[in-house]
């Protein structure tokens, strides 16, 4: 399901005052948190949130209690969904709250007993804080990320257990956002079973290259229109690369400032096709196959018939490359190349170089 189908499915689901659950799958950084987080914004902007939200990451989290603890910690107003819980947000559920708040009065008074009385056990009367704390997560919406890299001590039935407790018992629509590939293979179809007995939409996040560049790069800032071209040229689909693609062409623009536009637009080219190989080596050609990059003699030394998957995946990166309008590297290339891979740049060689084909353009 390409973004803009996933993104109407999702501002649905944040709009919508029924309780149900959706699952957002995708592998690693194809956008998945950084989406939602989106759609969850838009949505709060237009006002079309109307209950209170919880965001919880499982990453770490080795149990139900600290799951149960971590969701009313977490809830915020819908007025504030999408921004960190904080003492003001919890004071403000708590004074919303219309049910659960007596018995939870209840409980801390039991705890108060218990510690007056001595001989407390300090752990008992936290736990006993923390499940009476529970009693407020309802009505509202949530969103579970990262249920692949909970804890051991937390397990995915279990959790897929509470999103069904939650939405059948407290009213709550629930999210879980999910990097299925991730899982071990028989692990998958456990889950794929467990998803359909919970999940009432499951949807599969696969944003094409546009839709990627649009998600990661909506500032107007210097060189991001450029970038996003050479997103699409390249078919990056993976928003945490093409992020750090971003980082990277913010130093070479920082350094390359006040040198003519065609320095600056091929250091560009450069950069995103460099980033791309360090982010992303499984599907980007290397380092060494674009610092000898030269199209004529790749065509030439091509014999006719060659077959295979390198034969094809080399006639890919060629069309790539020629989308991208890249070809022969020169040395101010392989200076970025390198800066590159290191993760910092040679300002003073990069300098020393545009200078030179400063001078050559003069020239011209």
């Amino acid at each position: 399901m390409t973004a803009k189908h996933a993104a109407r499915e999702i501002t649905a689901f944040l709009a919508s005052d029924r309780a149900e659950t959706l699952c957002v799958m995708g592998p690693w950084g194809v956008g998945k948190t950084f989406a939602w987080k989106q759609y969850l914004a838009q949505a709060a902007r237009k006002s079309r949130i109307t209950r209170n939200y919880a965001y919880v990451s499982l990453f770490g989290l080795n149990s139900l209690d600290e799951l149960r603890h971590a969701l009313y910690e977490n809830t915020v107003p819908a007025s504030d969904a999408g921004a960190a819980a904080t003492w003001d947000t919890l004071a403000s559920v708590w004074a919303n709250a219309k049910t659960g708040v007596r018995k939870i009065r209840s409980a801390l008074g039991v705890a108060s007993g218990m510690v007056t009385t001595g001989g407390v056990n300090f752990g008992a009367v936290g736990e006993l804080i923390a499940r009476s704390s529970f009693l407020l997560v309802r009505d509202q919406i949530i969103c579970l990320d990262d249920l692949e890299r909970a804890g051991e001590g937390l397990a995915a039935k279990d959790v897929l257990g509470l999103i069904s407790f939650l939405k059948e018992e407290r009213n709550c629509s629930v999210a879980l956002l999910l990097n299925d590939g991730a899982l071990k293979p028989s692990e998958r179809e456990d889950m794929q079973r467990l998803l359909e007995k919970v999940i009432d939409v499951s949807l599969a996040f696969v944003p094409t290259p546009a839709e990627a560049a649009r998600i990661a790069l909506q500032d107007g800032a210097d060189g991001v229109a450029q970038l996003r071209d050479h997103v699409e040229a390249l078919e990056i689909t993976n928003i945490r690369v093409i992020r750090k693609i971003r980082v990277l062409t913010g130093k070479v623009l920082e350094i390359l400032a006040g040198k003519p536009k065609e320095i600056i637009d091929r250091a560009m080219t450069t950069v995103a096709l460099a980033g791309w190989s360090v982010f992303e080596p499984d599907r980007a050609p290397s380092q060494e196959f674009l610092k000898s990059f030269d199209p004529l003699v790749d065509e030439l030394v091509r014999e006719p018939g060659d077959g295979g998957a390198g034969a094809a995946q080399n006639i890919t990166w060629r069309r790539q490359l020629a989308r991208l309008g890249f070809s022969y590297p020169d040395e101010l290339d392989r200076i970025i190349f390198d800066g590159a891979a290191r993760g910092y740049f040679d300002e003073d060689a990069i300098l020393t170089l545009a200078g030179e084909l400063q001078v050559e353009l003069k020239a011209m």
